[in-house]
C-alpha cells in the first residue's frame, strides 16, 4: 500500500492523482494517467497494488500529465522513488509512506 501526502495547495482537477512506475506484468509501465489512487482527504492519497515479494520498483507521484509531476523542495527533478519489496516477518501487507515536496506545474518549476 502507498500513501502519499500532497502539498494543501494541489489541484486535482477531476480529483485524480496517479502513480506511475515500474511495477511489472498487469500494470501500466510509467503511465503518468494509468494508476489512479484513491483520496482520503484533501492531502492525503493511497493505492494497494499485488507485487511480488523480491521486487524492485521504481515509481513517482503524478497528476496525470509529465508536466504535473512532483518535484524536489527546491524545484529539482528528483530520482525515481525506489522500492524493495519485502515483507516484514508475520506481516501481510508493506506500507509505503512518501511525501511530495513541490509539483512542476504548481510551483512553477521547470
Amino acid at each position: 500500500t502507498f500513501n502519499v501526502t500532497v502539498p494543501d495547495y494541489t489541484e486535482t482537477g477531476e480529483g485524480d492523482l496517479y502513480i506511475a512506475g515500474s511495477f511489472g506484468a498487469g500494470y501500466p509501465t510509467w503511465d503518468p494517467a494509468g494508476l489512479v489512487m484513491e483520496q482520503i482527504d484533501p492531502t492525503h492519497w493511497t493505492i494497494t497494488l499485488d507485487l511480488a515479494e523480491g521486487a524492485t520498483v521504481e515509481y513517482k507521484y503524478v497528476r496525470g500529465t509529465w508536466e504535473a509531476v512532483e518535484k524536489g523542495p527546491e524545484c529539482e527533478e528528483i530520482a525515481n522513488r525506489r522500492l524493495k519489496v519485502a515483507l516484514e516477518p508475520g506481516a501481510s501487507e508493506l506500507i509505503v509512506e512518501d511525501a511530495v515536496a513541490k509539483w512542476r506545474d504548481l510551483d512553477n518549476c521547470d
